[in-house]
């Protein structure tokens, strides 16, 4: 995925577009070494279990994410929702 030496952008909406698990791996390896995204949404996609799970996974290894949105179930979401918190305050 280009996006892993991406340093250009920061925010990327890809709602609703069928992206699948193999998909949210690939968004999660660039959210996991990309530190200049600083917002994504991926709501609206089949993103699975596996892929949900890679996606917190990466938010809560990369600080500089401040806001996500993956369209979660409650549990996840208030993962998602704690880490991105903690982001906001180490990020100055």
């Amino acid at each position: 995925l280009m996006l892993c030496g991406n340093r250009r952008s920061s925010a990327f909406l890809v709602r609703n577009n069928n992206i699948g698990a193999q998909g949210a791996r690939a968004w999660a390896t660039a959210l996991s070494r990309n530190k200049a995204i600083r917002a994504i949404g991926l709501d609206g996609n089949e993103l699975c279990e596996e892929g949900m799970e890679a996606l917190c996974d990466a938010v809560d290894g990369n600080p500089w994410i401040q806001l996500a949105d993956f369209g979660l179930d409650s549990a996840r979401q208030l993962r998602l929702k704690q880490n991105l918190k903690r982001n906001r305050i180490v990020i100055p």
